[in-house]
């Protein structure tokens, strides 16, 4: 959460009210996607007394294929959001591009969710706040470029 907020500081001072606004809007619909794109899958395999590799494999491809579904309704979505927002012509841009980034939390979530069931707590906590730190890293170099 610190490491969040930090990063949440350091692209308010490096970008544009505007360019702030638009990566706000984006992530809302990117979110509201993403929560329908879920679907439980995670809570089924954790509450499996025991899954087998074709559980894996089946939890895996389900997120995967869910999360390319959202990148479909993204491309689908951007002749309206277009249209909706004339005057933010880089919110649908940046709703495709967070899009594919839920194809890349899609593939990290069955080791995630297989790390859970173990109750390996402490290795999901370092890859979190190390992801954290690589987001602030890339998000900030990226507001400055």
């Amino acid at each position: 959460m610190v490491v969040g907020f930090v990063r949440s500081v350091v692209l308010a001072r490096l970008l544009l009210p505007e360019q702030i606004g638009v990566f706000a809007l984006a992530m809302f619909f990117t979110n509201l996607a993403a929560r329908v794109q879920a679907f439980g899958f995670n809570a089924a395999l954790v509450h499996r007394e025991s899954h087998s590799e074709e559980d894996v494999a089946a939890h895996f491809l389900l997120r995967i294929g869910t999360a390319l579904l959202i990148c479909l309704i993204a491309v689908a979505a951007f002749p309206l959001l277009s249209r909706l927002y004339p005057g933010q012509p880089s919110m649908p841009s940046v709703v495709l591009a967070l899009a594919g980034l839920e194809v890349l939390k899609a593939v990290n979530s069955t080791p995630g969710v297989l790390l859970s069931k173990r109750l390996e707590f402490r290795r999901i906590a370092a890859l979190d706040v190390g992801g954290s730190i690589a987001a602030l890293v890339v998000a900030g170099w990226m507001a400055w470029a």
